[in-house]
């Protein structure tokens, strides 16, 4: 898990790397069928992007119900707006 940047002296640091931590507990957690990479977590304003690579291989419907569940959770949770971006290959990592 990599450290989340630019935080040092900044406001409410410690509270921004908790949420880290659970967002990419929670994410990996909920999809781990489906991803294949770190969770990269985005902050721009009041919005929270998560990128990650998924496997195309498993359930399409399973997975894009879980995208919504995952966005709707995690915005209710954290009181801004979550938005998930997967990014899809074919290959399996070893």
């Amino acid at each position: 898990m990599s450290v989340v940047g630019s935080l040092k002296g900044s406001l409410w640091a410690s509270e921004r790397l908790l949420d880290d931590i659970m967002i990419r507990k929670f994410v990996e957690g909920v999809m781990h069928e489906f991803v294949e990479s770190e969770v990269v977590i985005k902050r721009r304003a009041n919005n929270i992007i998560l990128v990650f690579l998924v496997s195309i291989y498993g359930d399409v419907k399973k997975f894009y119900f879980l995208v919504g569940f995952t966005e709707k959770l995690l915005t209710e949770l954290l009181g801004c707006i979550v938005k998930v971006e997967a990014q899809s290959y074919s290959g399996r990592q070893s």
